[in-house]
């Protein structure tokens, strides 16, 4: 199943009800990764379009994109609780 880049829930039906806590955990980890990932994404093509053609940056751009990084750092250090599951 594929996630959403707009909501950070839509991966959940992803993973069966009775799966172990751990692995809906892990899951949702790994959901919050890619959304972080997605997001960095969609700041860095905005940063490209003004790079490139001139077009007005939104106010704030840096702060968000250093607010995404941080998220994302987050996100995926939370996946080293998960370790035992993948190796």
């Amino acid at each position: 199943m594929r996630c959403s880049a707009r909501s950070k829930n839509s991966c959940r039906s992803a993973t069966p009800l009775h799966a172990p806590v751990p692995v809906r955990r892990a899951v949702a980890a790994l959901a919050r990764t890619r959304h972080a990932i997605e997001d960095i994404g969609v700041q860095l093509d905005e940063i490209l379009d003004h790079v490139q053609t001139g077009k007005v940056l939104r106010s704030g751009a840096p702060d968000r994109l250093r607010a995404s990084a941080n998220e994302a750092r987050a996100a995926m250090a939370s996946l080293n609780d998960f370790s035992d599951l993948y190796g």
